[in-house]
């Protein structure tokens, strides 16, 4: 589909290797990707059927230069901007 699409190297890699960026041949937005999709299921905001098995893929913290207090961060963050988008006056 992303061929079809014109969609650049780099998205499309994110897109397949977003649950595995480690396959990705070292794309970083996969690893971005992956970590994004795991800080929003662990925020409650994900759609996975098993949100609570999702796991981080070892090596995804290090190949960021991040660490389990920036990933705590993250979600803290985008647990408040949900709460502040849904009590915005519409």
């Amino acid at each position: 589909m992303c061929k079809k699409w014109s969609i650049p190297e780099t998205i499309s890699a994110a897109i397949c290797y977003h649950h595995n960026p480690s396959d990705s041949l070292e794309v970083e937005l996969a690893f971005i990707v992956h970590l994004a999709d795991y800080v929003s299921l662990m925020s409650g905001e994900g759609y996975e059927d098993e949100d609570y098995l999702y796991q981080l893929q070892d090596g995804t913290l290090d190949y960021l230069d991040l660490n389990q207090n920036d990933i705590s961060n993250l979600t803290f963050e985008l647990m408040e901007a949900v709460s502040d988008l849904l009590d915005a006056p519409d």
